[in-house]
C-alpha cells in the first residue's frame, strides 16, 4: 500500500503464506501488516520490514520488565504470563550468553550470539546485532509466527499451529549471561471483531 490515506509516507505490505488452517473454510493465511524501511547499513541499502504501530490497538493486557541480568541458571521471569495471541518485545545485549532463547506457547526462538544468528524452530536465518544490542519482536496467533530481530533486517514468518491449552512462555540464557534491556508482552485481542447480536 502507498500514499495511505493518512499521508505519512509509509509503504505498507500485507503477505500471503502457507499456514495450516484446519478447520477453518479457508486456507492459507495473510501475515500481519509490515512498515518497509531502506536503513543505512555497513553493507549498504537494505531494507526492513516491521510491524505497524495500527497494530498497538489489540493489546488487551501487558506486562513489562524492567532491565535486569539474565543468568544462565535464572528463574524464568515469564512463568506467571499466559497468552493465547502474542506479541513480545525484548532488547538484550549478549553479555557472554551463548544464545537467549524464548518459549512461546511450544514454539523455540532464540539468538546464537556467536553466529549472530536468529533461530526459529528448526530455521535459521542472519541477524546482526545492532550497536551492540539485539531487538526481537514476537508476534504469535492460531496459525503462525512472525519474528523481527535486527530491527527488522531479519523477518522470519513460520507456519505454527500452537496447542489450544499451551500458553505458557519463557525465557533463558545458555552459556552465560545476557543483558536484558527491556522485556514486553502484549496479550492480544482478535483482529476480527465481535458479531453484532
Amino acid at each position: 500500500f502507498s500514499d495511505i490515506p493518512a499521508a505519512d509516507g509509509r509503504r505498507i505490505q500485507i503477505g500471503w503464506y502457507q499456514t495450516d488452517t484446519k478447520g477453518m473454510p479457508f486456507n492459507q493465511s495473510m501475515t500481519i501488516p509490515l512498515e518497509l524501511k531502506l536503513i543505512s547499513t555497513p553493507e549498504g541499502p537494505r531494507m526492513t520490514r516491521t510491524p505497524v504501530k495500527e497494530l498497538e490497538s489489540l493489546r488487551a493486557k501487558s506486562h513489562r520488565f524492567e532491565a535486569f541480568a539474565l543468568p544462565p541458571d535464572g528463574a524464568n521471569v515469564l512463568a506467571d504470563v499466559k497468552a493465547e495471541l502474542v506479541e513480545l518485545h525484548c532488547e538484550f545485549e549478549p553479555g557472554d550468553a551463548d544464545e537467549v532463547v524464548f518459549a512461546v506457547r511450544g514454539a523455540t526462538i532464540g539468538y546464537n550470539t556467536k553466529k549472530q544468528e536468529l533461530f526459529v524452530n528448526d530455521l535459521r536465518a542472519p541477524a546482526p546485532l545492532r550497536d551492540g544490542k539485539q531487538r526481537l519482536i514476537v508476534f504469535c496467533d492460531r496459525t503462525g509466527l512472525e519474528v523481527f530481530a535486527s530491527d527488522g533486517l531479519t523477518y522470519v514468518p513460520l507456519p505454527f499451529q500452537p496447542k489450544a491449552d499451551d500458553l505458557a512462555l519463557g525465557v533463558k540464557a545458555v552459556g552465560g549471561t545476557a543483558k536484558i534491556q527491556a522485556l514486553q508482552v502484549h496479550e492480544l485481542k482478535s483482529a476480527w471483531p465481535e458479531p453484532a447480536l
